[in-house]
């Protein structure tokens, strides 16, 4: 009767551990391999850190706190970063802060985006984007926050899409503190490969 009551309350425990780890918060303190190994994708993506005795501040961009950020590897590239895949049937809060490098030139601009990726890895954008510009106030001003919703239903990974148009390769955007905070928490599970 023990046995039973045991495995009934671990099953109730691991079931709301689900519940509560449905809440996605990233810092990118630990760097990308861990991520990585729990099958987090990042393409064009780095990790920037802070400038050290090893690196003697050479090509090091601060990150925004902590350790580490999440930047760009060229300034020119298509930058994403994703979550491992999860079912959802509820909206999504995605919220993070950014920072660029440089103050961008001429007609330069990036993009940053929240979507969803499917399993063949097809991007589609979700709400609100932000346009940075040489011309835009929030352009090299220290980190700014940046919260959007997403309002899907499916298997997919949760991300963020950065893009670079008219040049300037010394501008870098970077992220960092990204959190995804589902509406009803019982409708965002972890799918298991």
């Amino acid at each position: 009767m023990n046995k039973i009551f045991t495995q009934i309350a671990l099953g109730v425990v691991c079931l709301f551990a689900n519940v509560a780890n449905a809440q996605v918060t990233e810092n990118f303190n630990g760097g990308l391999d861990p991520l990585r190994n729990k099958c987090w994708q990042f393409n064009n993506m780095t990790t920037a850190a802070a400038p050290t005795s090893t690196n003697n501040g050479n090509n090091a961009i601060p990150p925004i706190e902590g350790t580490y950020s999440i930047r760009q590897e060229l300034a020119g590239s298509l930058g994403e970063l994703s979550t491992p895949f999860y079912v959802i049937s509820t909206p999504l809060n995605v919220s993070f802060k950014y920072k660029i490098s440089n103050k961008l030139q001429n007609t330069a601009t990036r993009v940053i985006e929240i979507g969803t990726f499917d399993q063949n890895n097809n991007f589609v954008a979700h709400g609100t984007s932000v346009t940075l510009s040489s011309s835009n106030t929030q352009n090299n001003s220290g980190a700014v926050n940046f919260n959007g919703t997403i309002n899907t239903n499916g298997t997919f990974r949760v991300g963020v899409r950065i893009n670079s148009y008219s040049g300037d390769g010394n501008s870098i955007l970077l992220i960092d503190e990204l959190s995804i905070t589902p509406a009803d928490a019982t409708k965002m599970t972890l799918k298991y490969a």
